[in-house]
Order: structure tokens, then sequence, then C-alpha cells
């Protein structure tokens, strides 16, 4: 059989014959492809469609067309390396024919400062963007589904990104060397960051890595000396090696039970790095993983102890502490380890928690579900009282109560998580917690104490539950940013004071299931304008606005054997009386360096030092006393009288069979 190749090298001599060949070879050849000029582009047609891929134009303001050629054929895509190195181009305008857009397509374009991306762009090539160093703000719209490694790497000058919530991974080097980025929010649909994806933005800020993450790759975060917060979700199931090595602003990390092993070099160099607190499932941590986190204080492990490889803690001057009935513990790593130091008390079949020893420095407090083999299920009175280097506590679904008191004053907390088995939360249990912004309450809870939230400052948005009855008495008062609240259906009464002084309020629905407001429960509401109200509340007013009874003088009285109500801001007008001198310092526990107090138009006076487990008999009037255990019922304990605290990790009584 003689082959095209064949008959080309052996052509004949006749010219009729030749005329001949070339016409049969030309069948051979697909058909419809051809490339052509057309103004100042050059393309390619490939069916019915158009491929741009080349520029020869004067740069400047480019709008690419979206039909070109004497065909009129549709521009579908732009080519490998069409506007390669045009640095005349400032700004380009791509228009909604094309759905691809090559590797290399605006590579070195260094004068472009904007491009417009429109949203039938399905896929992005590899270093499209690569050195466009002008450019300085980019969204990816919805409909891109893949973006190509090194795609926006080394522009220099891009200070945002929006990525379509159709992405589907963040390819390696996408946004490496993009030293201005500051802020990154990943949609949704994304499952994977690649290798090196944010390699040195010197200044990204913050990241919000949603829950469809379940890879980080190797350098991902590598020197981003300006992250200051990071947070994983439990989706993540691998960070690769030197992932968030030498981000030297990151004060606090959690790990979260999704992950198994913590590569090496990991955390190498985070030398600001003050808490961790490491997932139950964790079983190996590689070799330099916290490598030179020279102020490295608290290590919390929720599980058994993990295999640790040379030199993780090198450096780092932590206490590991760990819960108290894990296993394995001992001589793990040169580095002291302990028991959590909680105190307990036990009836024998139960724990609650009562307090937190000053010694303890972690900002991310996981609770233990069991204590020497009983199951933890209250926060005892005033258990981690004024406890200012906490941020964020986990509660577990073992608790069932929080305690009056339980985090008042605990100026620093930003997030608390409630689970769904807790129905009764104490009064004044998140009194004056000013670094709150939001809190939501599950269905489980049937009780909130007076006071509960009180003076949360930076309080933006609270979610009632309808298994709660009543609002009791000043429960959000003194919540000066809080802007609308729903009450739910179920809500019977709203007491007295509950959002007194609330003067962001500008937005209140009230259920028909409503059948009492105290005539003070909204007083000081100065933004309030609009509400819904039910036709059998004690207002008189209409269903569409809410007429506000006479201002009273002074703060409703209140109920007996609660604490006072603390000092307010001075804007507040609450007579002298009325006021509850703030705790004071913990001369032990001085708040954390890294950490910067929340703007307040008040702030709280030191007074003389005293433990962590509660005021001094001086500093502010007792709260009344506990309630007497029930068989159903945890005890809740009275807080310690001095520092010392029962042996770390066991109750003081011993679990029973029922």
């Amino acid at each position: 059989m003689i082959t095209t190749a064949s008959r080309i090298a052996r052509l004949p001599r006749s010219p009729r014959l030749y005329a001949f060949m070339l016409a049969h070879l030309a069948l051979l050849l697909p058909l419809g492809v051809f490339a052509d000029t057309y103004g100042d582009y050059t393309y390619t047609v490939s069916g019915d469609e158009a491929i741009i891929t080349g520029y020869s134009g004067p740069g400047g303001t480019v709008t690419i067309p979206s039909t070109i050629g004497l065909g009129n054929y549709p521009v579908a895509a732009i080519g490998y390396e069409a506007f390669y190195k045009r640095t005349s181009l400032t700004d380009v305008t791509i228009p909604n024919s094309i759905t691809d857009i090559g590797a290399r397509a605006f590579y070195g374009c260094t004068n472009l400062t904007a491009i417009t991306i429109p949203n039938s762009v399905t896929n992005i090539g590899y270093q499209a963007f690569y050195e466009c160093r002008a450019l300085i703000a980019v969204t990816i719209p919805d409909s891109v589904i893949t973006i190509g490694s090194m795609v926006f790497s080394q522009c220099t000058h891009l200070t945002s990104v929006t990525i379509g919530n159709h992405v589907a991974a963040i390819a390696s080097y996408a946004f490496s060397h993009c030293p201005s980025l500051t802020s990154v929010t990943i949609p949704d649909n994304v499952t994977s960051i690649g290798n090196d994806a944010f390699y040195k933005c010197y200044a990204l800020t913050s990241v919000t890595i949603p829950s469809s993450i379940t890879s980080i790759g190797e350098r991902a975060f590598y020197n981003c000396i300006n992250l200051t917060s990071i947070s994983i979700p439990d989706s993540v199931i691998t960070i690769g090696s030197d992932a968030f090595c030498s981000c030297t602003s990151l004060a606090a990390i959690t790990i979260p039970d999704s992950i198994t092993s913590i590569d090496g070099n990991t955390f190498k160099g985070c030398y600001r790095l003050v808490s961790v607190v490491i997932g139950h499932s964790v079983t190996n941590i590689g070799s330099q993983a916290f490598y030179d986190c020279t102020t490295l204080s608290t290590v919390l492990f929720t599980g058994n102890a993990p295999e640790v490889g040379s030199k993780a803690f090198y450096a780092a001057p932590a206490t590991l502490y760990y819960f108290p009935d894990a296993n394995g513990w001992g001589s793990v790593v040169a580095r002291p380890t302990q028991p959590i130091p909680l105190s307990y008390t036990s009836d024998g079949t139960q724990v609650t928690i009562t307090g937190l020893d000053s010694s303890y420095r972690g900002h991310h407090l996981f609770l233990p579900v069991t204590s020497n083999g009983c199951p933890v299920t209250a926060i005892g009175t005033k258990a981690f009282y004024n406890c200012t280097n906490l941020t964020a506590v986990t509660i577990p679904n073992s608790i069932s109560n929080i305690g009056n008191q339980a985090f008042s004053y605990c100026s620093f907390l930003t997030a608390i998580t409630i689970p769904n088995s807790v129905t009764n939360i104490g009064y004044n249990a998140f009194q004056w917690c000013r670094s709150l912004t939001s809190v939501t309450l599950p269905d489980s809870v049937t009780s909130i104490g007076d006071r509960a939230f009180q003076s949360c400052t930076n309080l933006i948005s609270i979610t009632i539950p309808g298994s709660v009855s009543s609002i009791g008495t000043g429960t959000f008062s003194g919540c000066t940013a809080l802007t609308s609240v729903t009450i739910p259906n179920g809500i019977t009464a709203i007491g007295k004071g509950a959002f007194y002084n609330c003067t962001s309020l500008a937005f209140l629905t009230i259920p028909s299931t409503v059948t009492s407001i105290d005539n003070d429960a909204f007083q000081s509401c100065s933004s309030l304008t609009a509400s819904s109200l039910p036709a059998t509340s004690r207002h008189p007013a209409p269903t569409s606005s809410l007429t506000l009874p006479p201002q009273s003088t002074t703060f409703p009285a209140e109920p007996t054997g609660a604490p006072p109500l603390p000092a307010a801001p001075p804007s507040a007008g609450i007579p002298s009386s009325a006021r509850h001198h703030p705790p004071p310092a913990r001369s032990s526990s001085p708040s954390p360096a890294t950490l910067s107090p929340p703007s307040l138009s008040t702030s709280k006076p030191a007074t003389a030092s005293r433990p962590r487990t509660g005021p001094s008999s001086t500093a502010s009037p007792s709260p009344p006393a506990a309630p007497s255990p029930s068989p159903t019922t945890m005890p809740v304990s009275s807080p310690r009288a001095s520092t010392a605290s029962p042996s770390p990790g066991r109750g003081e009584g011993k679990c029973v069979s029922a």
C-alpha cells in the first residue's frame, strides 16, 4: 500500500499528474480550518467559530470583537499567547461570545490595569494574566469552572480578587507573588487550594476558607507575613508541608478533627503564634512542624497523644495540654505536658466545670466531654469569669446548662459555639462579652436568664429560638450595635429593660404569641422607628409602628437576688445608683499582646487583683446561692475561694454505674 507521504516523495514528472496529486492531498487535510487577518487581529476559523491568535494594534483601551472576518465568524476563544507581552494594552473588554481564554493569552501585559471577563467564559488557561503588573482588581464570573496554574502570578499591584461560585479549584501558584493582595473570599464550590496558591502574598490579612475545601496544598500560604487569622473548616482532610510556613503575624490556629496528620514545617517560623488547638484525630506531627514558633505558649490537644517528629516544637516555649481522659501522654516531646487546668465538681455521675486556672494562656478553648469517666454536663457559676485571654470557646454536646455569669467579662471573646444539647443559659452568662458580634442559640434552649447578653456592645445579630418562652429583664440591654431583632413564635413575654439602650435597634418584629411587653422593655432605643406588634400586646400602637411609653428616669428595678447592672457608657443615662462596678483586673493574666481591645466608648477600670475563678467579696455583690441539685439537674458549684485547684483533669468524685 502506498501512503500519502510516499506519494509526495515520489511525485511524477508529468505536470498533469502533479496537479492531480496535489488535489488528492488537499482532500486528506482537515476541512474548514484556515488562518486570516482582520484589522489588528489574526485568527483561525474551525467550523463556524473563530479563535483570536494575535494582535498588532496600538494598544490602549481595546474591545475584542464578538465577530470577525468577512464571514462574521463568532469569536469563541482567545488563543495561546494572543496578546503576549503587548505592553501598550491598558484596558481590555472581552465579549460574551468567548468561552475560553487560552494559556498565556495576556502574559506580560505589564500596563494592563483592567480586564472585563464576561459571564460566558468557562476556562482561563495557565499563565493567562501572568506578570500583568498593573492589574488592580479582578472579578472572575460565576461561569468560570477552571482557572489554570500561575494564572495571576506576579500581578504585583493586584489588591482584590472575586472568585466566581463555580470555580472548582484554586490551581497551583494561581495568585503567587501578588504582594499587594489584601483579602480573598473563596467560594463554596472550591474543593482544593493548590500548592503555592498564595505564595508570598505579603499583604494578605484574611482568607475565608469554605466548608467545601478538602485539601490545602504545600506552601499554599507560605510567607504571607500579614495573615493574622485563618479558620480551617472541618471539611479539610490534608494540609501540605510548609502550608503556613513563615506566616509571621498568625496569632492562633485551630486544626479541625478531620485532619489526621500535620506535615513537616507546616507552621515553621510563625513566631507570633501564641495558641494552637489540635483536633482529636491527629496522630502524627511532622518534623519541625512548629519549629521556631518562639511565642507559642499553649497547645491544646483534644485527643490522644500523637507521634511527634524531630524538632517539631523546637524553640517553642509551649506547654502541651490535653483532655483529662486522653491516653498516651507522658514524655511525648521535650516540652512540659499536663491536663488542661480546669477545675470540676462531681456528684459521682456527672461533672460541672467550675473554673480555669489563669496559667492557661490559650485563645481558643475546647471543653472536654468527660472527666475521670464522668460526662461533663454543666458549666458552673463564674467558671470563666473575666478570662480575657479567651477569644473562642467550643462547648461539647454533653453540656446542658451554662451557669450564671459563666463567661461574664470575657471581653475578647469573639465566638461561642453553643451545641443543641444546651437547655439553659444562666443570668449574666455573657454579660460584657463586648467582642461578640453574632450569637446563634440552638432550638434546645428553653430558658435565657436575665441580663444574659447585657452590654455585649458589638453584638450585631442574635438568633433566638422559638423554644424560649420569654425574654427576661435586661437580657439584651446595652447591646448598642444590635440593629434588628426578630422575636420568634412561642415567645409570650418581653421583660423589663429587655432591650434597654439598644441605641442602634431600628427594626423589630414581634409575633402574635407575645401577650405582654413591659413598659420599659425598649427604653432608650432611640433608633427604633418601625415594628410589627400583635394586637394583644400591652402597647396600644398599630401593627405598622411602635409607640413607646414615656421614658422612665431610672432603669427598671432589678429582680430580687440578681446582681446589679454593670456600668453603662456615659450616654446611657443610667443613674449611678443602678450601676455595677466592673470586675478588677487579673494581675496574673494580662491581656495577650497580640490582641487589641474593641473600640468602646468606655473602659472598665482596674481594681484590686483577683484569681480568675471569681470576684473578691469586695469587688461586687455575690450572686444568689446556687439551686440545690436534683436527680436530673447538674449541681452548680460556687467559685473557688483561692487559686488552689483540684488535681488537674480529675473530678472531686468517682463516677459510678447508674
